[in-house]
């Protein structure tokens, strides 16, 4: 009991989050000629979806208690807004297509947690900064070419997290969660956690 509680959990999650690549402007270039692109947003393409790898650190505090800083890296596997060529050349107008692209979010999470059993439920804010990098490839004339952007956003959610222990030091968590300034917006995780106090220091 005299080791402070310090906590690592490695885990995946999904989200589901407003695009940041609507209606941007951008431009490749084939050979000796340049064009323009840009992306477009509607309402029916719905939200970005995220398949990310977690890591978060962090300490316990007064058994209840719990801060971490979370960092997440991921790919984008559906993009809401599609992009379109906004200028042609000497063999007509280029092909453009998503090619995905990769998120990667920082924030500090506080939480507070009860007992129940051999497991732990609890509530947790998380606020911190998301990052978009979206990809495209275009092709003309037997050229192709990529292009890229990035974007950033601050993120702000609340959460339920529960666990469960596997041993004293090792347990397996599930996380769930909703944004609080992006309508829609949702995310949902798996966690493995190690720690240096048996049961969390709540027995």
């Amino acid at each position: 009991m005299r080791l402070p509680h310090i906590i690592i959990e490695l885990g995946t999650s999904v989200r589901a989050m407003p695009s940041l690549a609507g209606d941007r402007a951008g431009n490749v270039t084939h050979g000796q000629e340049s064009f323009a692109y840009r992306t477009v947003s509607t309402p029916e393409v719905g939200l970005d979806h995220e398949i990310m790898t977690s890591l978060r650190l962090g300490a316990g505090f007064a058994r209840k208690f719990h801060a971490l800083v979370e960092i997440e890296a991921g790919a984008l596997v559906g993009a809401a807004p599609h992009a379109e060529m906004t200028s042609s050349g000497t063999f007509g107008t280029p092909a453009i297509e998503d090619r995905g692209g990769v998120a990667i979010n920082v924030a500090g999470v506080v939480g507070m947690t009860n007992r129940f059993g051999r497991g732990r439920l609890g509530v947790e804010l998380a606020a911190g900064v998301r990052t978009v990098s979206y990809s495209y490839a275009s092709s003309y004339h037997g050229c192709e070419t990529t292009s890229s952007f990035s974007a950033a956003a601050p993120l702000l959610e609340a959460r339920v997290h529960g666990e469960t222990f596997l041993t004293p030091w090792i347990s397996a968590g599930a996380t769930v969660g909703t944004s609080m300034i992006d309508r829609g917006a949702w995310m949902g995780a798996l966690t493995v956690g190690f720690h240096t106090r048996a049961f969390a220091g709540s027995r």
